[in-house]
């Protein structure tokens, strides 16, 4: 939708959607999770975050860093 997004994050049996903004100029992305969709047997509770993150210069990796309530953390994500 132009430069606003929609997606899905699963980790570890957890999934969660989210939806953000794409500045494609600074090849950068902020995004809000939204929803647990599914939270994983083993994981006691998932604190919705809001993140933000850069594009490498292949365009391959995308690395940030985002906020929820159990406070600050880094992550990345590649495409396979």
């Amino acid at each position: 939708d132009g430069d606003k997004f929609y997606g899905t994050l699963t980790k570890e049996g957890t999934v969660v959607l989210f939806e953000g903004t794409l500045d494609a100029g600074a090849r950068e992305v902020s995004f809000q999770e939204t929803k647990v969709v599914k939270l994983a047997p083993d994981m006691p509770s998932w604190s919705l975050g809001r993140d933000s993150g850069a594009f490498s210069a292949d365009g391959l990796t995308l690395t940030g860093s985002g906020q929820d309530r159990g406070g600050k953390y880094g992550w990345d994500a590649a495409k396979e």
